[in-house]
């Protein structure tokens, strides 16, 4: 049975509380129609957050949102669109919806992460360019997370290259971040693809880009790590890629680097060394999506 698309609207949302506590609502009610009926046989707490949950759902306005969404081209998928990817489902705590601009088709098309430190030099730049022209000659979107540095660069790479890319942010669409990198995510939405799992109006807040991580690792089939510290953001993709079953590759760096160290310890523990585009297509070739997610 489908889901209330209202009041699935509704419930990403409503501000007040967690995505956990979200998932709780849906597995009591995995329609969202008879909420109400489940209030007396459920927890003190979890009676209140019902009760406020319908009262701000009679009042959501999603005929109102819905057309300001479509103005501003913003797409929204909810989890039970087609376009949702089904590896975005396995993972701990899927997004209700995605707000997307720009080309959503690429949602299912094959994908590999790549992230890096915010401080990636012309180093990391040169694997970029050197890597992603075989990558992207055959077929493979970039993901990464839109922030400076190796972000950057692999978003950057790709376009120029006349590669498609996905940019995976932690605020609202209409408060994009960082501000400076504006003109990139535009271009970025002509025929590639922005997203983001938080309503436009979100503002950024600093625990978004450690939830953000498990979405670019979610929606990809491994996650390259080019220039990262050993206790970098990146390292936080990783971790989630890893509990996604997803492969991990690194490529070498300059030894002794601070950059180089990240990627050297994930060598040491078993992250795939790369050294060219068939390092990559040999491992993730074929190789099926595993469901090893619990939502709550």
């Amino acid at each position: 049975m489908l889901i209330d698309e209202r009041n699935l609207w509704a419930l990403a949302h409503y501000p007040f509380i967690s995505l956990k506590q979200k998932w709780q609502l849906l597995k009591l009610d995995p329609t969202l129609h008879f909420l109400n009926t489940k209030i007396q046989s459920t927890s003190t707490s979890l009676q209140k957050t019902i009760e406020q949950f319908i009262q701000f759902s009679n009042t959501f306005p999603y005929d109102e949102l819905k057309e300001r969404y479509f103005i501003q081209k913003i797409e929204v998928v909810s989890l039970q669109n087609s376009l949702y990817p089904l590896s975005l489902l396995q993972v701990y705590l899927p997004p209700l919806l995605l707000f997307t601009k720009g080309n959503t088709s690429l949602l299912n098309k094959e994908k590999i992460a790549v992230i890096g430190s915010r401080k990636g030099n012309e180093e990391g730049k040169r694997i970029i360019e050197q890597l992603f022209p075989s990558l992207i000659d055959r077929g493979m979107v970039i993901v990464s997370g839109g922030a400076k540095g190796i972000d950057f660069y692999a978003h950057d790479s790709t376009l120029k290259l006349g590669g498609n890319t996905i940019a995976v942010l932690a605020g609202g669409l209409f408060h994009m971040y960082p501000r400076n990198h504006l003109s990139l995510f535009r271009e970025i939405a002509l025929d590639s693809l922005v997203v983001t799992e938080h309503p436009p109006s979100t503002f950024v807040q600093k625990w978004h880009f450690v939830e953000r991580n498990r979405i670019i690792s979610g929606i990809s089939k491994g996650v390259i790590v080019i220039q990262a510290e050993i206790n970098s953001g990146s390292m936080s993709t990783v971790r989630h890629a890893l509990d996604q079953g997803k492969e991990v590759f690194v490529t070498p760096g300059c030894w002794g680097h601070a950059l180089s160290k990240g990627p050297q310890l994930l060598a040491k523990e078993g992250a795939t060394l790369v050294t060219c585009s068939d390092d990559i297509f040999r491992e993730i070739e074929n190789k099926p999506f595993t469901n090893i997610a619990s939502f709550v």
